[in-house]
């Protein structure tokens, strides 16, 4: 068995996955993204892909209040395949523990920071404030940790569907504290 202290740990590290919706890092060295260079539609595309992002926390947020119910389907309206696979992974395994949210995250900061293969694909930075998002154990108890940070710097790669109109959540990483446009400094 897992010591007390240990499940706690456990349980914040499953919450943490599931409730940021991040994935395992997809970007290759050299991969980091570059500065904005605007063109005629870039406030089209960004428009769009802030859209996605949008509904992609916001589902987030539906189904982190009751991770029983999240379904593959729900999360395919909002991410891409292999996303909503981990991501419904994640939200089974927060179900089992019972883990669930508690109000919500809000994007202070969204931009996108590489255009060059849009429409199809575009790579952003947002800045994700936590303070109103509480991730509750199954004694009901907050279990984040009370030193976690209240805003969170995330790159997403967003893409679109030959089929559906709209952008997609590929992939959410932890923004690389190296680049050049912090989100959230």
């Amino acid at each position: 068995m897992i010591r007390r202290l240990g499940s706690a740990a456990a349980l914040a590290s499953v919450a943490a996955l599931v409730l940021v919706g991040c994935s395992p890092p997809q970007q290759t060295p050299g991969s980091t993204p570059a500065e904005r260079t605007p063109s005629p539609d870039s406030v089209d595309i960004e428009q769009e892909a802030r859209q996605g992002w949008d509904r992609y926390q916001e589902r987030l947020a539906e189904l982190g209040a009751d991770p029983a119910s999240a379904d593959i389907d729900a999360l395919r309206d909002v991410a891409e395949p292999a996303h909503a696979e981990f991501l419904a992974d994640n939200f089974r395994e927060a179900a089992d523990r019972r883990i669930h949210t508690e109000g919500k995250r809000e994007t202070t900061e969204f931009a996108v920071v590489d255009a060059s293969a849009a429409p199809e694909r575009v790579e952003a930075a947002a800045c994700v404030d936590l303070t109103g998002e509480r991730v509750i154990g199954d004694e009901g108890l907050e279990i984040v940790d009370s030193e976690r940070p209240a805003l969170e710097a995330v790159s997403v790669t967003l893409v679109t569907r030959a089929s559906e109109r709209g952008f997609f959540v590929e992939s959410v990483t932890a923004f690389d504290d190296s680049a050049a446009a912090d989100p959230c400094a």
